[in-house]
């Protein structure tokens, strides 16, 4: 950060707590911002994956039904084709229905069985995202620098308007 005032001079005496540099916090605050956004978009994600899995579980019962129906019309074209009542293409037809209705419920299946994989995956970026927040709020904090016990200022190193980074001596 840009160094904004120094509030002490050389030789001053100073007691624990007091401001000793103010340092521009809005480049801190806006990455506090972003984290906050990024923790959010998580929560979100975790809860449309929940809903996902909640309309997965009831397109289950569905599509099972509809595999039913479609296994039942099969075999209604089966008999009807071995007595030559309807053509082969019709008995395709329905056997192609089948397999697409069978196909699309494993789909379904396969997103269900993954719902606790991508939950657990999002839970995990939830923790990254809240730790990388917590440590740009610390960051935020230390833009005012205060003494750590009182003393006597013996130095600075820096003046207004310099910028420095993280673990330059003040």
């Amino acid at each position: 950060a840009d160094v904004t005032s120094l509030e002490v001079r050389e030789g001053q005496h100073v007691k624990q707590g007091d401001t000793l540099i103010i340092m521009d916090d809005s480049e801190a605050g806006l990455v506090v911002e972003q984290r906050r956004s990024e923790v959010e978009d998580i929560k979100a994600q975790i809860n449309s994956e929940k809903n996902r899995h909640k309309n997965d579980l009831a397109a289950l019962k569905l599509e099972k039904s509809l595999v039913e129906i479609a296994e039942t019309k099969l075999e209604r074209e089966e008999k009807t084709s071995k007595s030559n009542l309807t053509s082969k293409s019709s008995y395709d037809t329905q056997k192609q229905a089948l397999q697409s209705q069978q196909l699309a419920l494993k789909a379904r299946q396969l997103n269900i069985n993954n719902h606790p994989a991508r939950l657990a995956q999002l839970e995990a970026r939830l923790k990254q995202k809240q730790a990388q927040l917590e440590q740009s709020e610390k960051d935020l904090k230390r833009t005012l620098v205060t003494a750590p016990f009182d003393g006597i200022v013996l130095k600075t190193h820096v003046s207004p308007g310099e910028r420095v980074r993280g673990g330059e001596i003040l």
